[in-house]
């Protein structure tokens, strides 16, 4: 199980890339998360990998070396996941 609140870097990838994006860095032993991406982010409907900032470019080489193209890549002031599922409406 990852602990989310480590996770503080966003890779943006289609969505069509997302299950193999997922399943490539979870079999490498990198801990991510698939969530929406916050439209300060990225405008429009996209999905989102979180990681921990530190491993960012080893993702980032990881899933083009296996052909799958990073959209781009934000590194958070806080956590992305926390931040997207606070209550936005209080």
């Amino acid at each position: 199980m990852v602990d989310t609140t480590a996770l503080d870097a966003l890779l943006i990838v289609s969505f069509d890339s997302v299950t193999q994006s997922i399943r490539l860095l979870r079999d490498s032993s990198i801990g991510c998360r698939v969530f929406p991406t916050p439209p300060s982010y990225f405008p429009g409907c996209s999905v989102s990998v979180a990681v921990r900032y530190a491993e960012v470019e080893i993702c980032r080489k990881l899933l083009e070396d296996n052909g799958i193209s990073v959209l781009l890549i934000a590194h958070c002031k806080e956590n992305p996941v926390k931040a997207f599922y606070e209550d936005p409406w209080n």
